[in-house]
């Protein structure tokens, strides 16, 4: 009666509700614990539909608002041509914001189904490192940052183009949180697993929000990267873009001393049971 009872209250929509052991025969007991275990599991994941939904929700709010703004305001009243050149500039940046966000949804689609391709190839940390940074020094040097490198060579065999966006993610966003004149520290090695590390000298991660930094939406400061069109999204795609290879990212901070971000890859192609061959 107890397992009906509490299965029927789960379907009404009462996740929260559990069998009671005491109450079930020895028999159903075993059974009545992994049921439990499971309707935990779904609640869990239903809450977490339900944040990320509000959270998608509220980051496109933003940027459609924008445009529909601008755009009633242009067709509103005659403006000068550079007053709608204006106009026109700002809903294209909200656009390429909601393009940016969308694309990083459909990307944890394809991960969430297992269905992401990941085109693995030779290829070294060293290499990608050298020509991610090369590429975004203009904004390093923007406020005179100190870029430092111990780039040994690191084979592994991987995705080069979803390792250059990890390492892209994590180099911006230690530019964005490294105050000027900083140092920014890019390291690769072979040690067993194929490393790649990057410490910055910036106000460093709370030791609450430690634990959550590759969740999807977290922020470390929700109105800087808001304001300059981050979604919070980006260090959720880098984990699941490493481990999708097989490998693991982790972070060590201290506030007002600064962070490092730790990539570890397989250095050797993955068996089909997910163990270097």
């Amino acid at each position: 009666l107890a397992v009906v009872l509490v299965a029927t209250l789960i379907n009404a929509g009462d996740l929260s509700r559990r069998i009671n052991l005491a109450e079930t025969e020895d028999e159903l007991g075993d059974v009545a614990n992994v049921l439990n275990e499971t309707f935990a599991r779904l609640e869990g994941a239903f809450a977490r539909q339900k944040q990320f939904t509000a959270d998608v929700s509220h980051e496109l709010r933003t940027p459609v608002s924008l445009i529909l703004a601008h755009a009633q305001g242009a067709l509103l009243h005659e403006h000068s041509p550079g007053e709608y050149r204006e106009a026109l500039a700002d809903c294209a940046q909200a656009a390429q914001r909601m393009k940016t966000l969308l694309e990083s949804l459909l990307d944890f689609a394809r991960f969430d189904a297992d269905t992401e391709p990941i085109q693995r190839e030779p290829c070294d940390l060293a290499a990608l490192t050298r020509d991610c940074t090369a590429l975004h020094r203009p904004l390093a040097d923007a406020k005179r940052l100190r870029l430092e490198f111990d780039l040994q060579p690191t084979p592994c065999h991987a995705d080069p183009a979803r390792l250059t966006q990890v390492i892209t993610n994590l180099l911006t966003n230690a530019i964005r949180v490294t105050p000027a004149d900083g140092t920014i520290t890019l390291r690769t090695r072979q040690d067993g697993s194929a490393r790649f590390t990057i410490r910055d000298t910036g106000s460093g991660i709370a030791p609450h929000q430690l634990p959550h930094i590759f969740e999807r939406f977290r922020r470390v400061d929700a109105s800087r990267t808001r304001a300059t069109g981050g979604t919070g999204l980006g260090l959720a795609i880098c984990k699941a873009i490493v481990e999708a290879h097989g490998g693991s990212i982790a972070v060590e901070s201290e506030i007002a001393k600064g962070s490092t971000f730790t990539v570890l890859l397989p250095p050797r192609p993955l068996s089909r049971s997910g163990a270097p061959d």
